[in-house]
């Protein structure tokens, strides 16, 4: 992700915390490093509403953020409020992204209109077909995904993918070994399905394996994170970067063991890395149609010498909507105002298929537009009103204040003055009638000045 997502105007910031002031409203859409830029283990900026699994994942990477983080449920409207005073408010609602677990659409009503953020998403038909777009209230502003917006890859379920590769690793030898090089979070349905075809076992790491195991719905029996104590496991997890020639060629070394790996990732422009190696392991891109293919293969009983030759494979799963979908889900909505959320460079290239998806917006959506933000401006208007009047008031009671310490200040002051003159003028009085003035008499030993007389003795006549 690229940028800086928010709505203009409002203190409402997407998958972004670099940007650390008071007031700010900050949403994650799900737990992936690249939309989380600038979080970490000392936040103490303010709330961020995510979903419950990502607060769940968040959690278990930076247990100080718990008290940060809003865990709410999919489905469900929320309030949160914008100002101090609780005069600004928006409504919230999170729909499944279908991007990784616990990915998040957030549906935002406000005095803005209605806007749509969808982070990492794929454009599933449940998506498409939820009832919040079939509410009389059009989308003002979309924040869309747009990876594979210029991308040429095929629309294709991601079922079928699933298929494709399980029918793929039964024709390998049953001492094949698999690593399946993927991201840190995403992709587990994938693992499962390996896992269910194979009937092994899926080396993941430590974090991984606590993901699945409290935040997923799979089956956590095919899952394992300690590889010395599981041998047989025929599928290891890998990062992506950790697929290349280089490990290819060490892999397969060793003429005892047979090696295959599987790169799941994306295959078009705006793919961040691209594999490009030639070499007897080169890689090859599974297509759509490879699947018919194997199974033709498998009818015919022919030689698999070539199949066991290749031991790199490029799967195009991905976790993004494609070029199809995109445009599927921006006709669904018919946005006004439409903004590319990843690679500020692409965002223009991106208007040429808005245009043609969605078509020009009417002159009565414009002007609704026009009437919410004048209304918005008003409130903010009568807020400043009533923060300057509360301003004043409080310097003229500071003033107050001031003025009365003064006048006290000034009293003492007038009265020490009076009783200094008073006494001066007794003083005066006496030295004009001759008396002398009262002097103390000072003693040089301090006992002589205690008044010591002597008793009178009393005699008593019996």
């Amino acid at each position: 992700m690229d940028g800086r997502p928010r709505i203009e105007g409002t203190n409402i910031i997407f998958d972004y915390f670099g940007l650390r002031e008071e007031g700010y409203k900050y949403f994650l859409s799900h737990a992936h490093m690249d939309h989380m830029r600038g979080l970490n283990a000392s936040w103490n900026w303010g709330e961020i509403y995510c979903s419950h699994e990502t607060k769940a994942i968040v959690s278990k990477m930076w247990p100080e953020l718990c008290p940060f983080l809003m865990g709410r449920d999919m489905e469900e409207a929320f309030d949160v409020i914008l100002d101090a005073e609780g005069l600004v408010s928006v409504q919230v609602r999170m729909l499944d992204a279908y991007h990784c677990l616990g990915s998040a659409v957030f549906v935002i009503d406000g005095f803005f209109g209605r806007a749509v953020y969808t982070g990492d998403f794929r454009a599933e038909r449940a998506l498409l077909d939820h009832d919040i777009w079939r509410e009389d209230r059009p989308v003002d502003y979309l924040f869309l995904d747009n990876t594979l917006h210029a991308s040429s890859m095929p629309q294709v379920d991601r079922a079928h993918w699933r298929e494709l590769l399980c029918d793929l690793v039964r024709f390998y030898p049953s001492h094949t070994r698999f690593e399946v090089g993927i991201e840190s979070l995403g992709k587990e349905e994938v693992l499962e399905s390996l896992a269910k075809a194979l009937d092994t076992k899926v080396i993941v790491s430590r974090a991984r394996f606590e993901v699945i195991r409290d935040v997923s719905e799979l089956d956590i029996s095919y899952f394992v994170h300690n590889e010395a104590d599981h041998a047989q496991a025929r599928i290891k997890v890998v990062s992506r970067q950790a697929i290349n020639e280089r490990r290819v060629v060490e892999l397969n070394a060793n003429p005892s063991e047979f090696v295959v790996c599987i790169l799941l990732q994306a295959s078009g422009p705006n793919e961040r890395r691209q594999v490009r190696f030639q070499g007897p392991f080169a890689p090859e891109t599974l297509r759509v149609d490879d699947r018919v293919r194997l199974r033709r293969l498998a009818a015919a009983k022919k030689s698999l010498d070539d199949l066991y030759k290749r031991r790199f494979f490029i799967v195009p799963y991905t976790l993004h909507a494609s070029r199809y979908e995109l445009a599927n889900f921006v006709r669904v909505l018919r946005p006004h105002i439409v903004t590319g959320i990843v690679s500020r460079e692409r965002k223009g290239d991106l208007l040429q298929y808005i245009t043609r998806w969605r078509g020009q917006p009417s002159d009565d959506h414009v002007a609704r537009l026009r009437r919410q933000w004048d209304e918005y401006k008003s409130i903010v208007v009568r807020q400043a009103g009533e923060e300057a009047g509360a301003k004043r008031q409080r310097q003229q009671q500071r003033h107050t204040q001031e003025q009365q310490r003064e006048d006290l200040v000034r009293l003492i002051t007038k009265a020490r003055v009076s009783r200094k003159n008073f006494d001066t003028t007794v003083a005066i009085r006496k030295l004009q009638r001759g008396a002398p003035p009262e002097q103390e008499h000072v003693c040089e030993r301090p006992w002589k000045r205690l008044n010591l007389r002597k008793k009178k003795t009393r005699t008593c006549v019996t």
